[in-house]
């Protein structure tokens, strides 16, 4: 014999069936998310905060260098057969990256060599080079990069 419930069911257990359905609510929308649009969702959000955090510039070269776009730089300078670039903060213990981004249209194969400035920790020295030779030239225009 059943015998019948008079009780009303406690707070707490009407808090819990609550939590319980939006859960089970909330698992069924993320269902609806395909693969796809996650991956499209993650990428736009990984671009966005490597544009915010990654220091660097594209640099117009020549004789009188000139930052064409970029954050982090403060300056370039051409010093004779290298470029100094200098950035806000010290990068120093940051992985320095650079491409060539244009020829002097004599040859397209270039080549571009970044290495820390030993004189100063917000610097890097930058070299192009043009061909097969080992001459450096100052007429590749570049971009540089730090992840720290």
């Amino acid at each position: 014999m059943l015998m019948r419930i008079k009780r009303l069911p406690t707070p707490a257990l009407v808090i819990a069936v609550i939590a319980l359905a939006l859960a089970l609510s909330g698992g069924s929308y993320a269902l609806g998310i395909t693969s796809a649009k996650v991956k499209v969702i993650a990428k736009r959000v990984a671009v966005k905060q490597i544009a915010q955090r990654i220091p660097g510039a594209e640099i117009s070269a020549g004789a009188t260098p000139s930052v064409l776009s970029g954050r982090g730089v403060t300056g370039v300078t051409w010093e004779g057969s290298y470029y100094i670039v200098t950035f806000k903060k010290n990068i120093s213990q940051c992985v320095p990256l650079g491409s060539t981004t244009g020829t002097n249209g004599n040859n397209t194969d270039s080549r571009i060599n970044v290495v820390h400035r030993s004189s100063g920790p917000k610097m890097l020295n930058v070299r192009t080079y043009e061909g097969a030779t080992e001459n450096s030239v100052n007429t590749l225009n570049f971009s540089v990069a730090v992840l720290c």
